[in-house]
C-alpha cells in the first residue's frame, strides 16, 4: 500500500508544508513485505502463542512434519513422488502434495523466529518438493512447466486428437479438466510463505509455472501457456489457435479449451479454480513486473464471476450450495482463497460482502434438530453422509471471525465447532491449527431465529426449537428453480423431516433422479439440467415466526429446458410448518402434455413404512410420522425398495390430467401415538380456496386452519371467500378456538376476517376483500401474501393488524 502518511510527514520535515498534496483511493496493491496471504502480525502472534502453551493442535502438527521430513516416494506413506512426468496420485489430485506444501508451510512460519534450524530444515524440503516434486517432475515435454501438475482428471475435456494426445503423452479423454487447482493453490500460498529462502531463479521458475496454471485454467493462449514441445515440434492446446509452421493444433470444434466448469461458480471444480487463481498474482506481486497484469485479471474476474454468483439471489447467494455438502462443493476452496487475496490488498470486496457470513449462517442453520446432523444431500460417498464436516465447519467459521470478531453467527459457530461430534475424515492438520480459535467467545443455538433461507439454492430450513431435545423437529426443503451438471443430485422441490435424530422422510443418496426424492416426479423421469436463466428468484414467499414458519417457490424453471423437451410447464410448491410438528405442503403443477401428463407424488423414507386407504405411516427410532393425502382422493399407493435401507411410496392420482393439485399434511410425533391428530380438508364454499383442518383439542391454543389457493394456475386470491370449519372441541373452555393462516393472497392489501359468533356449532369464515372495520377484524397481508389470526403465541407475520388480539 502506498505509504501516504509517511510521505507527507517527510515533505512537512523539508519545508513544504504550504503546498497542497491530494491522493485518489487506495490502490489495493499486494506490495506489502511476505507473509501477505493470510498470515499477518496478528495471525503469527496466535499462532506463536499455539505454540508456546504446546497446543494439542500446534504439537500434532509439529510431530507431523518431524515425521515425514525428507519423505520421497519410497518412504512412508509414499511421501512425494520425483518421477518424471508422472502424476503421483498420493492423497486425492495433488491433495497429497497440498498436504505436505501446507503443514510444512504452517510449521515453518511458527518456528522461524523461534528454532531456525529446524525452519530451515523444514523450508529446504519445501523448495525441493516445489522445484524437484513439481516444476520439473511435473513438466510435460522437453521444457520444465509443472503443467502435469494441474492436467489430472477425470473424463470428458477432450481438446487434443489422438495423434498429438500420443505425443503428448496425455489421455485423449482424460485431460482437460483442472480439478487438482484445488491442491496445487498450495504452491502459491508456500511460495509466499517461504519467498525470502527462494533463490531468484526459484521464483522465476515458480511464478512461470504459476502463470501457466492461471491461463491453462481460462484457455488463453500466452507467452507462459505456450503449448508442449516434442522433438522439436510445439503441440499447442487450444483450438483454433495459430497452426502455421511448427505449430500443431487440435481439429476446429466448439469444445472448450478452458479448465473443466470455468466460470460456474455452482460447481466444485469452479472453486478450486478460484482458490487457486485468487492468490497467484498477491503472491508475486512486486518480484515479477507480469503480476500485475495476472492481478487485474483476477480483479474482473473476482467481480464479474466470483462475487457476482456468489452474492446473486438468481444464482447462489446464502451460502448454500446445489451439489449438496455430502460432496462438499468448492466453497471450502473459493473462501480461503478470496480471503488471501483480501489478507494481502486490504480489498473491501471481501470483507464488504455477506457471502462470508452467509456460509456461517448456511452451516449452523442446516444443522438438524439434535444439532449434529444435517439433511442427507448430495451424490458423493467420499464422505460419512448426513453429518457436518469438520472442513468448512473451521474454513467458514474462522474466516468469518476474522472478519467480524463480533459476530453473533460467528459465537454461534464457535459453538458448532466446539461441541459437535463430527463423525467425517479429519482434514489436514494445518485446516484446525490455522483457522480454529480457542479464544472466542461461544454463543448458544437459541440466539438464532428458527428458520433461515439462502435464497440462490432456494434451501429453507426450519425447526421447532434449538432445544436439541428427542422431541425437536426440523424440516428442509430445496426450491431452487435451476438445475446444474457436475456433481448435483436434482432435488429441486425436495424436503426432509427429522425428529430428534430420528431421519422421518429423508432421500436415498448417490441417486440422481428425481423419482429418489420428496417431490412431484413428471412422467416417471428425472429432470437434468440444461435450464434457461431464470428472472426472478424461485422463492418468492417467506415468512417466520414463533408459531410457524412458511416459504413457497415456483421452481417450473428446475423443469424447462435451452434444448429438448420441457419436463412441466408449472410447479409452484409451499410448505407451512405448523411448529412443532405439522407440514401442511401444496403443490400447484401443469404437465407439457407433449411429454406426457402423468404426475406423481413421491416421499421416501428410512424404515419400511405401512399404508392405509389416504395415510402413509412410518416408524423410526422413537418418532413416528404420517403423512396424509387431502387432496387429489382417490388415487393409489405403490410402495418400492429403491436400496438397501429405504423405501419409497409414490401417490398416482386416480385421473391423468394437464393440471394437478396436491394437497398434503404431515405430522412428525412421538411413536407411542397410534393415530394422526385428526385432519379434514376444507374447501370453500366461495372464493377460489382450499386448506386444511387439524383438530388439536389437547392444546389449550386450540386448533388449526390453513387455507391456499386453489385455482389451478396458483393465482393468488383477491375475491371474497367463505368457508366452514368443523365444530371445534378447542373452544372454551379448552381454548381459544381455531388459528387461521390464509396464504396465497395479494400482498400488501386490506382484508377484513369476519368470524362467526356462536362457537358450538360448524363455523362459518369470510375473508372479505377490502376494510370493513365494523364487520370483522381488518388485516394487510403480508408482504408475501400471508394473513394470520388467532392466538400465535408471539406478534409475528401480521402487519398493520387492526384491533385486538383474539
Amino acid at each position: 500500500m502506498r505509504k501516504h502518511f509517511l510521505l507527507t510527514l517527510i515533505l512537512s520535515c523539508i519545508g513544504l508544508q504550504g503546498i497542497a498534496f491530494s491522493f485518489g483511493p487506495p490502490d489495493y496493491l499486494p506490495d506489502g513485505a511476505h507473509p501477505r496471504i493470510w498470515l499477518n502480525a496478528a495471525e503469527l502472534s496466535r499462532l506463536n502463542a499455539k505454540q508456546s502453551a504446546s497446543d494439542a493442535d500446534w504439537v500434532a502438527l509439529e510431530a507431523w512434519c518431524d515425521a515425514r521430513l525428507g519423505n520421497t516416494a519410497d518412504s512412508n506413506e509414499g511421501g512425494i513422488s520425483y518421477d518424471s512426468g508422472q502424476v503421483y496420485w498420493m492423497g486425492y489430485r495433488m491433495n497429497g502434495y497440498a498436504e505436505y506444501l501446507m503443514n510444512f508451510g504452517l510449521a515453518y512460519q511458527v518456528l522461524k523466529d523461534d528454532n531456525p534450524s529446524k525452519a530451515a530444515s523444514y523450508a529446504a524440503y519445501l523448495r525441493e518438493i516445489l522445484i524437484e516434486g513439481i516444476y520439473k517432475s511435473l513438466s510435460v515435454g522437453e521444457e520444465y512447466n509443472g503443467l502435469n501438475a494441474i492436467r489430472p482428471g477425470e473424463r470428458n475435456g477432450v481438446t487434443v486428437n489422438a495423434g498429438e494426445s500420443a505425443a503428448i503423452g496425455t489421455p485423449l479423454n482424460s485431460y482437460k479438466l483442472g480439478y487438482s487447482s484445488r491442491g496445487i493453490a498450495a504452491v502459491p500460498i508456500v511460495y509466499d510463505w517461504i519467498y525470502d529462502t527462494l533463490s531468484p531463479q526459484d521464483r522465476l521458475d515458480l511464478e512461470s509455472m504459476m502463470y501457466r496454471w492461471f491461463d491453462w485454467i481460462r484457455g488463453v493462449r500466452s507467452s507462459y501457456n505456450n503449448g508442449v514441445l516434442v522433438s522439436g515440434v510445439r503441440y499447442h492446446e487450444d483450438r483454433n489457435g495459430d497452426c502455421t509452421g511448427t505449430n500443431n493444433c487440435t481439429d476446429v470444434s466448439d469444445k472448450s479449451t478452458k479448465a473443466y466448469t470455468y466460470g460456474d461458480m455452482a460447481n466444485n471444480f469452479m472453486g478450486g479454480h478460484a482458490y487457486l487463481m485468487s492468490l497467484i498474482p498477491v503472491a508475486t506481486y512486486g518480484s515479477n513486473p507480469d503480476a500485475a497484469t495476472y492481478l487485474s485479471a483476477y480483479k474482473s474476474i473476482l467481480t464479474g464471476t466470483i462475487l457476482e454468483q456468489v452474492e446473486n439471489d438468481l444464482k447462489l447467494s446464502g451460502g448454500d450450495t446445489s451439489e449438496g455438502w455430502n460432496y462438499g462443493s468448492g466453497w471450502i476452496y473459493a473462501l480461503p482463497g478470496i480471503y488471501g487475496y483480501y489478507t494481502a490488498t486490504g480489498d473491501p470486496l471481501i470483507s464488504g460482502s455477506a457471502w462470508p457470513e452467509e456460509l456461517v449462517h448456511a452451516l449452523v442453520h442446516r444443522t438438524g434438530p439434535d444439532l449434529v446432523s444435517v439433511p442427507i444431500y448430495g451424490e458423493w460417498t467420499g464422505n460419512t453422509i448426513g453429518v457436518h464436516r469438520r472442513y468448512p465447519a473451521y474454513t467458514f467459521t474462522g474466516i468469518h471471525q476474522r472478519l467480524n470478531p463480533s459476530s453473533q453467527i460467528g459465537k454461534v459457530a464457535q459453538t458448532l465447532v466446539d461441541t459437535v461430534p463430527f463423525a467425517d475424515t479429519a482434514p489436514p492438520l494445518w485446516v484446525k491449527t490455522l483457522w480454529y480459535q480457542t479464544d472466542i467467545d461461544s454463543a448458544g443455538f437459541s440466539t438464532q431465529p428458527l428458520s433461515y433461507l439462502a435464497k440462490g439454492t432456494g434451501f429453507f430450513t426450519s425447526r421447532s426449537d434449538w432445544d436439541n431435545s428427542v422431541g425437536s423437529i426440523f424440516s428442509s426443503i430445496r426450491l431452487e428453480g435451476k438445475s446444474y451438471s457436475g456433481h448435483e443430485v436434482f432435488d429441486e422441490g425436495h424436503f426432509t423431516i427429522q425428529r430428534g435424530a430420528d431421519r422421518l422422510l429423508t432421500h436415498e443418496n448417490m441417486n440422481r433422479a428425481s423419482a429418489s426424492h420428496n417431490t412431484v416426479v413428471f412422467n416417471n423421469s428425472d429432470h437434468w439440467a440444461s435450464n434457461p436463466d431464470q428472472t426472478v428468484p424461485a422463492v418468492d414467499r417467506v415468512e417466520d415466526g414463533l408459531a410457524y414458519s412458511y416459504v413457497s417457490g415456483d421452481i417450473t424453471n428446475a423443469y424447462q429446458r435451452v434444448w429438448k423437451t420441457d419436463k412441466a410447464k408449472l410447479f409452484r410448491r409451499s410448505m407451512l410448518h405448523i411448529r412443532p410438528g405439522f407440514f401442511v405442503v401444496c403443490d400447484v403443477t401443469q404437465s407439457n402434455s407433449a411429454a406426457g401428463n402423468l404426475k406423481e407424488w413421491y416421499t421416501q423414507y428410512m424404515a419400511d413404512p405401512t399404508t392405509s386407504s389416504d395415510t402413509i405411516t412410518v416408524t423410526k427410532g422413537s418418532s413416528k410420522a404420517f403423512t396424509k393425502t387431502l387432496y387429489p382422493t382417490g388415487g393409489t399407493f405403490t410402495e418400492t425398495v429403491p436400496a438397501t435401507g429405504y423405501w419409497r411410496v409414490k401417490y398416482t392420482p386416480a385421473v391423468t390430467q394437464e393440471y394437478d393439485q396436491f394437497l398434503h399434511v404431515i405430522e412428525a410425533t412421538d411413536k407411542n401415538q397410534q393415530d394422526m391428530t385428526e385432519t379434514a380438508r376444507i374447501d370453500a364454499a366461495s372464493g377460489n380456496m382450499r386448506g386444511v383442518f387439524i383438530s388439536d383439542p389437547i392444546n389449550p391454543d386450540g386448533s388449526w386452519v390453513a387455507m391456499f389457493s386453489a385455482d389451478k394456475d396458483g393465482a393468488l386470491v383477491s375475491e371474497d371467500v367463505t368457508y366452514v370449519v368443523p365444530a371445534d372441541p378447542g373452544y372454551p373452555p379448552y381454548g381459544y378456538g381455531p388459528r387461521h393462516i390464509l396464504v396465497d393472497l395479494v400482498p400488501n392489501v386490506e382484508y377484513t376476517f369476519i368470524a362467526p359468533k356462536n362457537k358450538n356449532v360448524d363455523q362459518v369464515f369470510t375473508l372479505k376483500a377490502g376494510s370493513y372495520p365494523e364487520e370483522g377484524r381488518v388485516y394487510y397481508a403480508s408482504d408475501s401474501g400471508v394473513i394470520a389470526t388467532g392466538r400465535l403465541s408471539a406478534p409475528i407475520l401480521l402487519k398493520n393488524l387492526t384491533g385486538e388480539t383474539d
